[in-house]
């Protein structure tokens, strides 16, 4: 009995387009029922290839491994991909160059007994990659000793496919201002285990405050900070000349350096079994000293009010971080301060520990960087500060339109809340323009006023007023920041008055005169193919950039045969209109979507195909104080195409004919091949 040996090289594409990361490139290669190793009585094949997944162009090695048959008896045959083919034991090497997921099949015959077996591998490839690595920032000293920890924050980015395979990324130095890898101190390795797709997006890996130490052997000198991904190449990329990234600052590597400050600070002494209502202070005093053999200078301190004994960064500071600067503490010669610890208004009430620390920022390079921190002994307690009444609080500004005119109207909506505990009676607002982000109510033009409704605790409400805009020398023309003052002299018993006003961010620019400025622009048309007596639709954006509201007005759709449209075009019968729509109005500093159907007619010239489509604003003139008449036309980028136009000049069978004296006598009953051109 003979047997047949039959091979099935399956070839599929994969994916469709190019936001797939398994591009239109990508084949399969597979035999039915082949999922890893099958052996044939006895004979037993194994595919071993590294690596099975990665970016391109990805470059796997390729073995195999044959048990069940003498190997001087074995017969290879390889399908790798697009159609290449290999009948070696070990093709070693294979270059994948577009992305896809390929299954590599061996099948091997043992000649001697003419059993056979056959492994499929599947071998993921993915787009190139485009990693790279932003400029690291030096955060610790620049002048250090042999064994100091370095602190370096950076960004490694993707904007390639995603890598699936794990890189590495290098921080390194050199001893000059070159990235040379043979010679350069690597200080840490770092193992990123991939990264997501970053052609849609770039996406970042930040590193903060990356420690890296230096070699306790260092020698002393100048050196360069760098970083690298992936210097040993295990990432196919499109480009990787920007894989390094060199650090602004240098350092100094000193001996000597290895003498240093070191800063303590002892836990918060303050009475035990104090309670504080919230939006109160007590007092406490901390000793800072220096224990090591350097002074320190420009250092902050701080105190924290902690629900537990360790220090995170959820901790409410409770000192004044505009005063808590030591700008030189000699060693051995330690400062107590002593003061007034402020418990924020809005902090739960309960046990709380005080932790101080020294050295906030992490400026002072010391010779121990662990006693900077101590806890108190035990806690106080914040208690409820009852204080009744209301508090009217402005929470924000929003003005429309941001153009305007003298004699004109602003709309002002200010967002108002009752941050007290008692209802509020009635308020009274009011309005003011200032050249600055600020209000002083006594100098600053006021432009109105009203009276608001009476909120509830916890309340909250939109104001809208229409706020008259003066002429004259008061609000000159010019740009004004527009500010809402709750209570503006003072009337009311609020609990505070500091979050009385807002301000919008964005200032209104007052004109002398209203002006309209009507534009259009992003005229589109869809189909870009139609039969003639079907219809189209166009989509355009009105936009006013005046200080004013427009009126109606009239639009015209039209078709042109050329880029240039107009109303003098349309006279010359050179450009047809097709639709004439009526605009109700656009308000200042608007943008206006629209979409207008509109009826290709059938008389247009059959003997012309394309068209552009174009749109004309205002084409009647109604807006009178519109006197920018340059942004009024928009026309398609690319022309429409027209089938079945039935109008236009048809020659006929009695041509030439075009005047009484070459006139053809037509008999009654002929109505083909007849045609009128002009002057006939």
């Amino acid at each position: 009995m003979m047997r047949r040996t039959v091979l099935f090289a399956l070839i599929l594409g994969i994916g469709c387009g190019t936001q797939s990361s398994l591009g239109s490139d990508a084949i399969l290669a597979d035999a039915p029922g082949a999922d890893g190793e099958v052996a044939g009585e006895g004979l037993v094949v194994k595919i071993l290839a590294s690596p099975t997944k990665g970016n391109a162009p990805l470059t796997v090695h390729f073995e195999s491994e044959v048990s069940g048959c003498d190997q001087g008896d074995v017969s290879y045959l390889w399908t790798l991909a697009q159609g290449t083919t290999s009948t070696k034991k070990d093709p070693g090497d294979f270059v994948f160059n577009a992305p896809g997921a390929y299954n590599v099949r061996l099948e091997v015959t043992c000649d001697a007994t003419g059993k056979s077996a056959s492994d499929v591998v599947q071998v993921v490839v993915l787009a190139s990659a485009e990693l790279s690595v932003s400029p690291p920032h030096l955060n610790s000293p620049t002048t250090v000793a042999p064994g100091d920890t370095l602190l370096l924050s950076f960004d490694v980015v993707n904007r390639g496919d995603r890598v699936d395979i794990p890189f590495l990324v290098h921080i390194v130095l050199s001893r000059n201002e070159l990235y040379e890898p043979g010679s350069d101190v690597v200080l840490k390795e770092i193992t990123i285990q991939g990264m997501a797709d970053g052609r849609f997006g770039e996406v970042r890996q930040s590193f903060t405050n990356e420690p890296a130490a230096l070699p306790p052997d260092l020698a002393d000198g100048v050196y360069f900070i760098f970083v690298a991904v992936d210097p040993t190449n295990v990432v196919s990329e499109g480009r990787e000349d920007d894989n390094v990234g060199q650090a602004t600052s240098f350092i100094t590597v000193e001996h000597t350096a290895k003498e240093k400050p070191d800063l303590t600070v002892t836990p918060p002494s303050f009475a035990q079994g104090t309670k504080v209502a919230a939006g109160k202070a007590f007092a406490y005093s901390i000793t800072i000293d220096n224990v090591g053999s350097k002074p320190a200078s420009n250092f902050k301190y701080a105190v924290f009010a902690s629900l537990d004994a360790s220090l995170s960064a959820d901790d409410v500071p409770l000192s004044d971080q505009n005063a808590s600067t030591i700008y030189k503490l000699e060693p051995g010669k330690p400062v107590t301060i002593s003061g007034l610890l402020v418990v924020p208004a809005n902090l739960p009430t309960g046990p709380y520990y005080a932790i101080a620390q020294v050295d906030t920022n992490d400026t002072v390079a010391e010779e121990d960087e662990t006693n900077n921190v101590a806890v108190s002994p035990f806690v106080f307690e914040v208690t409820q500060n009852v204080v009744t009444g209301f508090d009217i609080a402005v929470e924000s500004v929003a003005v429309q339109p941001h153009d305007t005119y003298w004699g004109g109207t602003i709309k002002a909506t200010v967002k108002v809340t009752n941050v007290g505990n008692k209802a509020s009676p009635k308020f009274p607002m009011a309005f003011f323009v200032s050249s600055e982000p600020s209000v002083n109510t006594k100098y600053d033009p006021r432009l109105s006023n009203l009276t608001a409704d009476p909120l509830d605790p916890g309340q909250t409400a939109d104001v809208v007023a229409v706020v008259p805009i003066p002429s004259g020398p008061s609000v000159k023309p010019g740009d004004y920041y527009v500010s809402a003052v709750v209570d503006p002299d003072s009337t009311l018993d609020e609990l505070a008055k500091s979050n009385n006003w807002k301000y919008d961010p964005k200032p209104i620019h007052v004109y002398q005169e209203a002006f309209v400025d009507v534009g259009v622009e992003g005229a589109v048309a869809h189909p870009t193919t139609v039969e003639a007596g079907e219809e189209i639709k166009v989509s355009y954006t009105l936009t006013n950039k005046g200080s004013t509201a427009a009126g109606a007005f009239v639009n015209y759709i039209v078709l042109s045969p050329d880029k240039t449209v107009s109303l003098a075009d349309i006279s010359a019968k050179k450009d047809f209109v097709v639709g004439k729509v009526t605009v109700d109005g656009v308000d200042p500093a608007a943008k206006v979507e629209r979409i207008e159907k509109v009826l290709v007619p059938l008389a247009l010239p059959h003997e012309q195909s394309e068209y552009y489509v174009g749109v004309i604003v205002d084409a009647l003139g109604d807006l009178a104080a519109d006197k920018n008449k340059a942004n009024q036309t928009a026309v398609t980028a690319d022309p429409i195409t027209v089938l079945g136009a039935k109008g236009g000049c048809y020659e006929d069978a009695m041509e030439p004919n075009g005047s009484g004296q070459t006139a053809w006598a037509i008999q009654p009953g002929v109505y083909e091949k007849l045609g009128l051109c002009s002057g006939e």
